[in-house]
């Protein structure tokens, strides 16, 4: 895709779904989008031979597109790449459904910092650029040194930098901190509490957070966004995925830290 082009995307499904609100959003902004009820419809768009680079497959729940829409729209499709958008009651889906093969599923929590990563030929740009950075400290917190250890052994292949704070360990005073991952689980009210002393602690470092919950619902999403959380993404983490929202956070944070306003002083 050429970087310096708005991507071009085919929405296919319920895309009005409110789990749906900030994926949308983030298509609106930063591509040029059609949104179409269903296979039908995605066909006759196809076959008006308007080309786009990406066909989103939105589903708030497992079979709201069939099965074949895959292997009927990829003779029109061209050289566009295949996504699926999925809601809450989709996460099952990989146990007893049968998801598409060959296609990229993600989230509704998710699909806007993957957008951002992967959709977006510049910000791909941006982020190979960030990559020629060396970044700071990456702080984990976890309640266990294997949930820990598998972060911290990912993101050093990775090249970052990464340090451990035990769940209910006071942190040892750092510097260089730029950005943070708490592990959760469904953000109970115990665990929201201490993502928020959490977040109240990384503010004073100026470092987003990132916070991988177990298949995050609205409400706890909702939640973890009034608490201060950057990101929000689900479990299993995918390396890459990760390793994109934590170079792209780190970038924008340095940036709003570069930005000096000057005070205005009344007379």
């Amino acid at each position: 895709m050429d970087g310096q082009r708005t991507p071009r995307a085919l929405v296919i499904g319920n895309a009005e779904h409110t789990d749906f609100t900030d994926a949308r959003a983030e298509l609106r902004c930063t591509a040029r989008v059609w949104f179409v009820p269903d296979g039908d419809y995605a066909q006759a768009w196809l076959e008006a031979n308007r080309s786009v680079d990406w066909i989103v497959l939105v589903q708030s729940r497992p079979g709201e597109l069939p099965r074949d829409i895959v292997d009927r729209l990829r003779p029109y499709a061209g050289e566009a790449r295949f996504v699926s958008l999925l809601g809450s009651w989709c996460e099952g889906e990989l146990r007893t459904g049968q998801p598409w093969p060959d296609v990229a599923r993600r989230y509704w929590y998710a699909f806007p910092s993957w957008w951002r990563s992967s959709g977006i030929g510049s910000s791909a740009n941006s982020l190979a650029a960030a990559r020629g950075t060396r970044p700071g400290i990456v702080v984990v917190s976890t309640v266990d040194l294997e949930s820990a250890a598998a972060l911290i052994d990912a993101l050093a292949i990775e090249g970052f930098s990464v340090t451990w704070w035990p769940r209910h360990h006071a942190m040892l005073q750092m510097k260089g901190v730029q950005a943070a991952i708490w592990v959760g689980g469904q953000l109970s009210g115990t665990e929201a509490l201490g993502l928020d002393a959490f977040c109240q602690r990384m503010r004073s470092e100026r470092a987003p957070v990132v916070a991988l919950l177990d298949f995050p619902r609205r409400d706890r999403f909702e939640i973890a966004k009034r608490i201060g959380v950057a990101e929000v993404l689900g479990k299993p983490w995918l390396t890459a995925e990760l390793s994109h929202t934590l170079l792209r956070l780190m970038r924008d944070s340095r940036e709003a830290k570069d930005i000096h306003i000057p005070g205005l002083r009344s007379a």
